[in-house]
């Protein structure tokens, strides 16, 4: 069993995984990229808008999963590393999924009994889409208790690293958000509430997939269900602190868009959610490499440390030298690709969102890092207080920059909401790995690392002022990317790093032919 989880934690298994679940995050992306301005032509602002609304909505609902697809999956890794017994295993299976269930059917019902309340006192919704809204939102509500039980569901097959298995299922799904709606409107109908009803159609395929590829990875599953009061309560108590992150962390993603729906108007939201959907787009980099790292630092934390030191440290290298350069085009040319994607004037309301939260996204995704390392060591409490520390003062900034700044100064909160949270999550990381001498120390590589691109970024915007041309600014681009290429080379990448990057470019000029003779 020991060699099974060698295995299961090997780099090329990593490698393989973390490229399979980009691509199974990315292709919807692409998908959503094409289809939103479709969206918003044949929708009109308000209803696009309302549409993301009732979206996040039932995003944040899925709070009541209380963290137990991700107790799942840190369970069923140590079972396979372990070699616990498998009829152990499948009676906290069905325990999860019992509360799964339940969970969910809870969720929904109080979906619809607030969902009055939501449409006409909270999302700022105009009259003529009132009717629209409440029953589109009740569609949305019978979607939860499929949605919860799909969790658990992801999260056998997360700890079996079976990826290939899980994308197979959600490359559809996510391609459904997007294309489904775009279908209906093809057909004749704005409709809201038909819409929604079509992903609520597309959740119950991927329920029924789930299951069926589940239980032929783990058959065990498919014996007679048993239930345990104490297996329910282990659950329960490794996601109870989970939940507070569950609860606190989707209000704190949200909370922007309902703030700029509430204080300033649903086509406000509109120029937001553009810009936002294409700079959070970058955190399904991270968030593959998160879903790979979670079981496999779960492997790892009983064994050698520098087997997790060593993946700490690469995963957080390696996720700033993939986002320096897309953060730094992203903000150099945010207006240009926007007005080329949804037209000047969109791009006119939109692209300071795009600057600022493009920055956001990186320390974002670097801060990921130590906090599935911290919830795979045991210690999801961490992540639960340093959120209930976040969540009032953000709450206020975003409240006051709202009012002031309008979407760029919500952009800018989120910033600061994130910034705060990397310096602590990178702090506690460093305690937790008992890291003690400075230059060890992770939260003094994340200063050095963002450093660097937080001083091009600035940079390069300073002068596209005085030099606002698209060509200089490219010449300007290019010329960061040179300065930050060699300095990476001389002092982030490691001997065996530099010869696989060698070895890659000699077989590269071999295929196209430009082999010395």
């Amino acid at each position: 069993m020991r060699s099974k989880a060698k295995e299961l934690n090997s780099g090329k298994l990593l490698a393989k995984n973390f490229l399979i679940n980009l691509f199974g995050k990315g292709v919807p992306a692409l998908v959503a990229f094409v289809t939103i301005p479709l969206l918003i032509n044949g929708m009109g602002s308000d209803r696009f808008g309302l549409f993301n609304l009732l979206l996040v909505t039932v995003g944040y609902f899925s709070l009541f999963e209380l963290g137990i697809g991700r107790a799942i999956t840190k369970f069923v890794s140590e079972a396979l590393a372990t070699g616990d017994q498998k009829g152990e295993l499948t009676r906290l299976l069905w325990s999860s999924f019992a509360l799964l269930l339940a969970l969910g059917l809870l969720a929904m019902i109080l979906l619809i009994a607030f969902t009055p309340y939501l449409v006409k006192n909270i999302l700022n919704v105009p009259p003529f889409l009132i009717e629209e809204g409440m029953t589109s939102l009740l569609y949305v509500s019978f979607s939860l208790p499929l949605m919860l039980t799909s969790a658990g569901v992801h999260g056998i097959l997360e700890a079996q690293q079976r990826f290939d298995l899980i994308n197979l299922i959600q490359i559809p799904f996510g391609i459904s958000n997007y294309l489904f709606p775009l279908l209906i409107l093809l057909a004749g109908s704005n409709n809201l509430s038909h819409a929604i009803l079509s992903i609520v159609f597309a959740r119950m395929v991927v329920l029924g997939a789930s299951f069926w590829i589940c239980a032929y990875t783990l058959p065990e599953i498919k014996s007679s269900p048993r239930f345990s009061v104490a297996d329910m309560k282990r659950v329960l108590t490794f996601g109870g602190w989970l939940t507070v992150s569950n609860i606190i962390s989707p209000l704190m993603s949200y909370m922007d868009r309902f703030f700029i729906g509430a204080i300033l108007t649903l086509t406000a939201v509109a120029y937001y959610v553009v810009p936002y959907t294409v700079a959070t787009k970058l955190l399904l980099i991270v968030a593959s490499l998160a879903m790979v790292l979670f079981p496999a630092f779960s492997y790892s934390k009983n064994q050698d440390r520098e087997i997790y030191m060593r993946l700490y440290r690469r995963a957080i290298k390696y996720i700033f030298l993939i986002l320096v350069p897309v953060v730094l085009i992203l903000a150099v040319f945010a207006y240009d690709l926007l007005s080329l994607w949804m037209g000047a004037e969109f791009a006119r309301n939109s692209y300071a969102v795009l600057v600022i939260l493009s920055l956001a996204v990186m320390v974002n995704s670097l801060a990921n890092i130590p906090y599935t390392l911290i919830q795979a060591f045991g210690r999801p409490d961490i992540t639960a207080k340093f959120h209930l520390v976040e969540l009032l003062p953000y709450l206020a900034l975003l409240w006051f920059f709202a009012s002031r700044f309008g979407i760029a100064g919500v952009a800018a909160a989120w910033l600061a909401r994130v910034s705060l949270d990397a310096v602590l999550l990178f702090w506690f990381a460093d305690r937790l790995l008992a890291i003690e001498t400075r230059k060890q120390r992770s939260i003094y590589l994340l200063f050095i690392l963002s450093l660097i691109p937080v001083a091009a970024y600035l940079l390069i915007l300073g002068l596209s002022t005085l030099a606002p041309g698209l060509a200089a600014r490219a010449v300007m681009t290019a010329a960061i990317f040179m300065a930050l290429g060699l300095a990476a080379w001389k002092f982030l990448l490691e001997p065996d790093e530099k010869s696989f990057l060698l070895q890659g470019y000699g077989s590269l000029k071999n295929k196209l032919g430009f082999s010395n003779r």
